[in-house]
């Protein structure tokens, strides 16, 4: 079932970028799609502890029961799931959306073919972490060590936009001015 609520997330969001995603919403929807990835890997990971825990707590009889109820798990997880799927479909989309409006026009193909050869090798070191977190500390706590790591690296992001945002529009892309002899030279 959270698969399908997962598939649904993208198809959302394929859906949406399909119909018109521009370059100067890019930037925008990047930190969204950060923001919404973070929270669901995080709201997971509560659901999984707190719900029960907040039941256990509470003694109340109709949050003990709703605490024990894998209903009420599913209900919590479902919106997550599509949000977290919706992320993970418009995430790529806007950073090659970004790359297109600032790579210079000479040499789009040598930025992309870079680009997808540095993100590749770089994906293989998390993912390996991941791996080996889930066979240590279980799945729960590998997805809440991902959150946090998204989320602190959401934080720099955003404080390092801000820094730098002083002298320019936080959301304008020009593209890279490149001589032309140089942009020639390689072709």
């Amino acid at each position: 079932f959270l698969a399908v609520m997962g598939g649904l997330g993208v198809l959302i969001g394929l859906g949406w970028t399909g119909r018109g995603f521009g370059a100067e919403a890019a930037p925008r929807v990047m930190r969204l799609t950060m923001v919404g990835m973070v929270g669901a890997c995080l709201g997971l990971v509560l659901l999984g502890r707190g719900l029960t825990e907040l039941a256990a707590l509470s003694q109340v009889e109709l949050l003990m029961a709703a605490g024990e109820s894998s209903r009420t798990a599913l209900v919590i997880a479902a919106p997550l799931t599509v949000i977290l799927g919706l992320s993970l479909a418009v995430a790529p989309i806007g950073a090659r959306a970004v790359l297109t409006a600032t790579a210079p026009h000479g040499g789009q193909a040598r930025v992309f073919a870079a680009q997808a050869t540095f993100s590749h090798t770089v994906v293989i070191l998390p993912l390996m972490a991941i791996g080996a977190g889930t066979q240590i500390a279980g799945a729960g706590a590998t997805v809440g060590a991902v959150g946090a790591a998204g989320l602190g690296l959401l934080l720099a992001l955003e404080q390092w936009r801000a820094r730098t945002a002083a002298g320019a529009a936080p959301d304008t892309i020009l593209p890279v001015p490149v001589p032309a002899e140089v942009a020639l030279s390689g072709d």
